[in-house]
């Protein structure tokens, strides 16, 4: 999910409409930040007001870089971090991504150790690639995912070590739920999406063509997408039931 899609739920989402939203942000300056910002609310001509509070940042860096008096600040201006970055390349090995999603899982644990915040971590659902785990029909939430060897891809190996620091830090004390949305397309309202992702380049390039892959088997396979804006949205209101609600519904049978 990418910033746009984040920020359009939240500000829509009725249970949060007095929430106060600081976006850590990477870039060269405030200004560029800012930037970042606008440009991510106007491709869904998305009105913020004063609710957003930029602060740039990297999620990558212990303290995610910023000065100790500025954590210190921030800290107390929060009460819950939902980490969505991540560094989303299905190519690239687990070393080159281990940085921004490994190390940045850490970073945000340690932050919110430090500050008592609640943690909304949002993996995916490739940690279960091993081929043992997908043959499971039915894959429950409280499942471990250490009853699995780690997954194929640099990408989703870097969310299973960032899922496996989160459990421990909840056996520490902190307090943390991870969510692992499927695979997502691009969003309902506008069509627009990650250009890159595997899914989509396939389904260009087959419009393009004017011609479908053709294989053994392959008319078989399922593919489950979800459109990723209505990924965002339900997420977002997820998170808002489980700090209104001692039992939220069960939103596969109520939405």
């Amino acid at each position: 999910m990418c910033i746009r899609d984040r920020l359009r739920a939240l500000l829509r989402e009725p249970v949060a409409t007095h929430a106060t939203i600081h976006c850590l942000v990477r870039a060269e300056d405030d200004l560029a930040a800012n930037q970042r910002i606008r440009a991510a609310l106007a491709a869904t001509n998305t009105t913020a007001g004063d609710r957003i509070r930029v602060v740039r940042g990297d999620v990558a860096q212990a303290g995610f870089g910023l000065p100790l008096a500025a954590q210190t600040v921030l800290g107390r201006q929060l009460d819950r971090i939902v980490h969505v970055a991540a560094h989303v390349d299905f190519l690239r090995p687990y070393a080159a991504l281990r940085s921004a999603n490994v190390l940045g899982t850490h970073n945000v644990l340690a932050f919110c150790a430090a500050n008592d915040l609640a943690l909304h971590h949002v993996s995916s659902i490739g940690v279960f690639s091993d081929p043992r785990a997908a043959a499971l029909q039915t894959i429950e939430e409280d499942i471990e995912i250490q009853r699995f060897d780690r997954p194929l891809g640099g990408y989703a190996q870097s969310k299973w070590v960032s899922e496996r620091l989160v459990a421990n830090a909840m056996e520490q004390g902190v307090r943390a739920t991870i969510h692992r949305p499927g695979r997502l397309v691009a969003d309902s309202e506008f069509g627009r999406g990650n250009a890159h992702d595997f899914v989509t380049s396939l389904l260009l390039l087959a419009r393009d063509l004017k011609r479908v892959p053709s294989a053994p088997g392959l008319a078989e396979q399922r593919v489950d997408v979800t459109p990723v804006d209505l990924a965002a949205r339900d997420l977002v209101h997820l998170i808002c039931l489980l700090y209104t609600s001692p039992s939220p519904r069960d939103l596969s049978t109520s939405r």
